[in-house]
């Protein structure tokens, strides 16, 4: 039986195993194993004619429910022009929150849509002490998330940061990145477009920061590593909702052009969160 995710269109494929699992009547929820969204299924006639079959470990009917089952398969991977996955990490239950392979309640906010926030991408029962690596800093202190995997390219955003005073987390994963940036509020990231994903258009820390609260997202300077676009091009900074863009071919440059994009956001600001310490105190 074959799948689509609903976010990147990605096909997965189920085996028999796993499409026994589903509870007769009632919708699922999948985690797509490429862009780690969570999406629901149901199973519609001819997929209960698949499940029945599988659960009988006897042949499909012959003849032109075969047939049937066949062109719906054709077509499935006709519409989403991908190959098929073959794992697949599980099935929870739309009805109520997610459970454990005990039956019992969790508690990482899942959902009954199966709409879940990035924020629940990452639930409390991940929690590790080593995820608040600044618990030590002094008030003052500056902090920079770097989520970039090319040493050529981290090697002079690390260099230059350090000289800048900042405390440095350096990422390897999406995963990793989130965490981290749920126990902290970072000053500055810093984040390559293609970081640990194969399309720009899905990075799943850019879309975390995306969608911040402002009260949030206006005290981070987000820099966005690009080979696209040009360095400091507002508009596109403006569509991604990063404060600016870096191209990596200006990258021996990047301590100046950081420095120039916190001071003018700092100034840019100034007015407004003094307005907002008047208006509390």
């Amino acid at each position: 039986m074959n799948i689509t995710c609903d976010n990147c269109s990605y096909v997965m494929t189920l085996s028999a195993e796993e499409v026994r699992k589903i509870p007769p009547g009632k919708q699922a929820s999948v985690v797509c194993p490429k862009c780690e969204r969570k999406f629901s299924i149901s199973l519609g006639k001819t997929d209960e004619k698949m499940k029945d079959a599988a659960k009988a470990k006897t042949p499909l009917a012959s003849g032109e429910e075969t047939q049937a089952i066949e062109k719906e398969i054709k077509d499935t991977k006709k519409e989403s022009g991908t190959k098929a996955a073959e794992d697949l990490f599980g099935f929870i239950e739309d009805e109520g929150p997610a459970k454990d392979s005990e039956g019992k309640a969790g508690t990482s906010g899942g959902t009954a849509s199966g709409k879940d926030t990035l924020d629940d991408m990452i639930g409390s029962d991940l929690y590790d002490a080593s995820d608040k690596p600044f618990d030590f800093i002094e008030e003052e202190g500056k902090t920079a998330l770097i989520c970039e995997t090319d040493q050529k390219l981290k090697g002079p955003i690390v260099e230059n940061l350090h000289l800048m005073e900042y405390h440095i987390t350096e990422i390897e994963n999406s995963r990793s990145a989130l965490k981290k940036m749920r126990y902290h509020i970072y000053d500055v990231v810093v984040v390559n477009e293609s970081f640990d994903t194969s399309s720009p258009d899905a990075n799943v820390v850019l879309i975390y920061l995306e969608r911040l609260s402002m009260s949030v997202r206006r005290d981070m300077f987000v820099a966005m590593l690009s080979n696209r676009f040009r360095t400091m091009d507002n508009m596109i900074a403006l569509q991604k909702s990063v404060d600016i863009i870096l191209n990596t071919k200006n990258i021996k440059d990047v301590g100046k052009i950081l420095s120039r994009g916190v001071t003018d956001k700092d100034f840019f600001y100034r007015a407004f969160k003094d307005a907002l310490l008047g208006g509390s105190s």
